[in-house]
């Protein structure tokens, strides 16, 4: 599968674990910028920011590679801001428990302002001391099926 690296909020990005049974909360690498609202033509306002809503547009992740021996629960988040500094939530995956979970959704809800990141949430049923995973995520165009292959 290919993606531009400008719709990527993570390629195989290695997060070391926190060894407690507190819960998490990890930005992935990247975070994307959909730039300012233009004016449309003779009108005074910029136009009202939303992606969701129209044609699909998909949303993505994955965890690629989880070491042996961790036993915990995991969430990706999805939240936009409209100045890079206050974040709200667009979207949160259901809970699951690690490698092979693929999130895969047909289309970024309505809601967005100018700048989209995602975080991965998880806490341990069974701490273990250094422990690492790595996470894939992105936006695009792409079909579930092509996620078999990242």
């Amino acid at each position: 599968m290919i993606f531009s690296r400008l719709k990527m909020f993570a390629d195989k990005q290695e997060i070391t674990l926190a060894n407690d049974a507190n819960a998490h909360v990890v930005t992935l690498t990247n975070q994307i910028d959909l730039g300012s609202s233009d004016k449309a033509y003779r009108v005074s306002r910029a136009l009202k920011r939303n992606i969701g809503g129209g044609d699909p547009i998909p949303l993505m992740a994955t965890i690629n590679t989880m070491d042996t021996g961790i036993s915990a629960k995991f969430s990706f988040i999805l939240q936009t801001s409209p100045d890079n500094a206050t974040w709200t939530d667009l979207f949160e995956s259901s809970d699951f428990t690690g490698l092979g979970y693929k999130l895969s959704v047909g289309e970024i809800p309505y809601g967005t302002k100018r700048y989209l990141r995602m975080l991965l949430n998880y806490k341990y049923t069974t701490a273990a001391a250094n422990k690492k995973i790595t996470v894939t995520s992105a936006i695009g165009t792409f079909q579930p099926s092509q996620l078999d292959g990242i």
